[in-house]
């Protein structure tokens, strides 16, 4: 019996179109529902480029991301985290600048940055 008849079984998500976020590590991501819609929020995390600021989300029942990033946001970061606060925004607290095993004495944050995602974190 596969396992698509179970319930709670895996599946794999859909392709989606370009752009979209770098393959990452050590990020923020989780589910944002409003009345509007449900979207996946994902923020920061390690790349191949280094330590990243970006703010992603993909809407439910769509194939393309929308990158939100913007030039008065947190600083790039990895190893931090974000929670639901209401119905359309985030909390994001804390971080590290490096999450891999290059620099021994990474800078951390104690910052916490709310973003208002009908806003677009501005």
């Amino acid at each position: 019996m596969p396992a698509t008849n179970y319930v709670g079984a895996w599946q794999y998500g859909p392709s989606t179109v370009d752009p979209q976020p770098a393959p990452r590590a050590f990020h923020a991501a989780g589910g944002v529902t409003s009345e509007r819609n449900t979207e996946l929020v994902v923020f920061g995390g390690q790349t191949a480029d280094g330590v990243s600021a970006e703010l992603w989300k993909l809407p439910q029942g769509v194939i393309m991301w929308r990158n939100l990033t913007t030039d008065n946001g947190p600083a790039a970061r990895c190893g931090h985290s974000y929670t639901l606060w209401t119905a359309d925004s985030l909390i994001l607290f804390g971080g590290s600048t490096h999450c891999d095993a290059s620099q021994i004495e990474p800078a951390t944050f104690s910052d916490f940055w709310v973003c208002t995602l009908i806003m677009r974190c501005r």
